[in-house]
Parts: structure tokens; C-alpha cells; sequence
């Protein structure tokens, strides 16, 4: 999100952007090459206190500007300190991906040096006004996806195995991959024909190979890896049905990625789904950790390969007028003019 936001201002004659980034390696389109700050950031440390005083000297350097953050993390409390002591030259705006009471506590306490928060959902900015955000400081957004206007595709036929897709950070403790064994087993004992692939690395991949050479799970279960971006569109195209098991999400761009593409959503209900996804009309909703009614709902769509057109034709449909770059480009565009306005 930051580097394709980034691009697109910088492309509309805003010159002045800077991302702040540690010394690590990373995929930077050749725009931005020049544009990436890269700091002596420890990670090791949670909030090292020289990797603090490295992003401080930073942000003094640019003063008056306006910091834009996407996690609590180290630029966040960094020019929250700078505003402290220079609040007339310093703006923050603060976009959260991720819905949990826990970061509503912990944002909320910043409040006094925060000019705006933006939730990816209407439940984060409802989450911050729990916790004492006021109104006029919360705003929500919807990240833009590659979105053609016109679905084309095809969905698999009754005697070839329905097409089961994931793609994002292979982990437990947010994504609970640790649930793919017991999702398969109830898949298994259903008797439904699937093929399920999962894009993505991450701290799990590991454990899910073994279990799946160990189950002899080859041709069911397919672990590609990480995908590139141009290659996400092709993926989800290829899919049926998005599964989604995680624990919390802010508004999961993997599900809207996949809407778009026409992929439909059987998710467990995290933060953002209800904005994009009606159940029963264009995908599932599920309770946490409800493995079982995710499998009831795999199995429905199994047995009733027709609705998976029709549920993918409307996914798509709600997703294409509110993902577009256009419209997430104007709404930053008014909202730095805004910020910048107030000095």
C-alpha cells in the first residue's frame, strides 16, 4: 500500500514524499528508488532507543512535514515525541491495518498528538471510539486492488475437484495455518473432490510440508510460495473459492484481491469482512476458529457448483467501485491539501 500510494502522488507532481525504511533488502519500483529513506533501524529491539533517535534526527530534518504511519512501531512513537515538542511543525496520520482491542488501547493513547486516524474498515474507526478516539479525529478507507471492470473467467465443472485458494504470510498466530490440518481432515472425511493451493511463506511453511508429505496430500494440498505481485491477479482467477481462517484482520486485501478475480469468500469473521462481503450472496462469513462450518461451507459450494458463478460475479461487483487507485488517489490528494492547511 505505502509504495503504490506513494507512486501514484509522486506521478501527480508531488515531489516532496519520502519512505522511511530500514537497511533491509526489498523490491522498490525504480520510481521510488530515490525516494526511500533507509535508516539504521534495529529490529531486534522493539523500541531501541538508537533506532528512535535515528528516525527523530530524520524527521527534524524535514520539518514542517507531515508523517504518515501504518503500524505502532517505532516512526509511529518517534514523531509522536517530535510533536510533542514541536507540535505546530509536525502533522501525523495514522492508518491502521488491524483491527484489535488491544492497538485501539494502545492508539488511543496518542491521541492528543495524532491529527487523523484511518482505520481500512468501519470497525477499526468504530474500535478508536470505543476507547475514547473523538469522531472528528477517525476516518476509514478502502485500500485500492487491480479490479477489471469486466469479470472474465471461468469456474471448474461438477467432475473436476473445486479449486480451494490462500494467499498471504504463512504464520499461526495471525493467519492460523496451524488450522489447515483440521480444515483438510473435515474436507476428507466430507468426501469433497478439492484441490486447495496456499501462496505464501512464512513461519509455518515448514510444518504444513511435513504434513502434507506425511498424508501423502501432494495432489490435494500444494504449497506454491511466494507470489509476485503481477502473478496475483492470474492466481485468484484460477480459484473457486478464497479461504480466509484468520484470528483478526484489519480488512484483508488477499480477500478483496480475490473478490476482484471473480475468487469467492468463505473467511472467518474478522474486522472489514461485512463491508465487502454479504453472506450468502457473495461469499461466507464464519465464526473464529469455526473449522467446521468452514467446511460446511466448501461442501455446500461443492455440491452446488452453480452458485459459485453467480457468488463470484457478485463479489466482484461489490468490490470494482470502491477499490479503484483513482478514487483512493483523490481522497489522499484532499487529505494532504487538508492537513497541510492547517499549518
Amino acid at each position: 500500500w505505502t509504495k503504490s500510494i506513494c507512486k501514484e502522488l509522486l506521478l501527480r507532481g508531488r515531489q516532496n514524499i519520502h519512505i522511511i525504511s530500514d537497511s533491509g533488502t526489498y523490491e522498490i519500483p525504480d520510481l521510488l528508488r530515490e525516494k526511500v529513506v533507509k535508516l539504521p533501524i534495529h529490529h531486534d529491539e522493539m523500541f531501541a532507543p538508537e533506532s528512535i533517535v535515528n528516525i527523530i534526527r530524520y524527521l527534524m530534518s524535514q520539518m514542517p512535514c507531515v508523517v504518515v504511519t501504518g503500524q505502532f512501531y517505532m516512526t509511529f512513537l518517534s514523531a509522536c515525541l517530535v510533536k510533542q515538542h514541536f507540535p505546530d511543525q509536525i502533522h501525523i496520520i495514522s492508518v491502521i491495518h488491524f483491527g484489535k482491542e488491544e492497538l485501539y488501547r494502545q492508539y488511543a493513547s496518542k491521541e492528543p498528538y495524532v491529527d487523523l486516524f484511518i482505520g481500512v474498515s468501519k470497525d477499526i474507526t468504530e474500535g478508536l471510539r470505543r476507547h475514547g478516539v473523538l469522531e472528528n479525529k477517525t476516518d476509514h478507507m478502502t485500500c485500492p486492488v487491480e479490479c477489471d471492470a469486466i469479470l472474465e473467467r471461468s469456474y471448474t465443472t461438477e467432475e473436476k475437484p473445486i479449486k480451494l485458494g490462500f494467499a498471504g504470510r504463512v504464520n499461526a498466530k495471525q493467519k492460523r495455518m496451524d488450522l489447515v490440518p483440521a480444515l483438510v481432515n473435515k474436507l476428507d472425511s466430507r468426501r469433497i473432490h478439492y484441490c486447495f493451493e496456499i501462496a505464501g511463506e512464512g513461519d509455518y511453511s515448514k510444518k504444513l510440508r511435513e504434513f502434507v508429505a506425511d498424508n501423502g496430500l501432494e495432489e490435494r494440498v500444494k504449497l506454491v510460495g511466494k507470489l509476485e505481485r503481477k502473478e496475483i491477479s492470474g492466481f485468484w482467477k484460477d480459484k473457486d473459492i478464497c479461504l480466509s481462517l484468520s484470528d483478526y484482520e484489519g480488512r484483508s486485501i488477499s480477500i478483496m484481491e480475490a473478490m476482484a478475480n471473480g475468487a469467492v469468500p468463505v473467511v472467518t469473521e474478522t474486522s472489514g469482512v461485512h463491508e465487502d462481503i454479504t453472506d450468502g450472496e457473495n461469499g461466507y462469513i464464519v465464526g473464529v476458529g469455526d473449522m467446521d462450518a468452514l467446511a460446511e461451507r466448501i461442501a455446500f459450494l461443492d455440491c452446488h457448483r452453480d452458485r459459485i458463478g453467480t457468488m463470484g460475479q457478485n463479489a466482484h461487483t461489490q468490490i470494482f467501485p470502491k477499490c479503484q487507485m483513482s478514487r483512493h488517489l483523490q481522497y489522499w490528494e484532499t487529505l494532504l491539501d487538508d492537513v497541510r492547511g492547517r499549518d
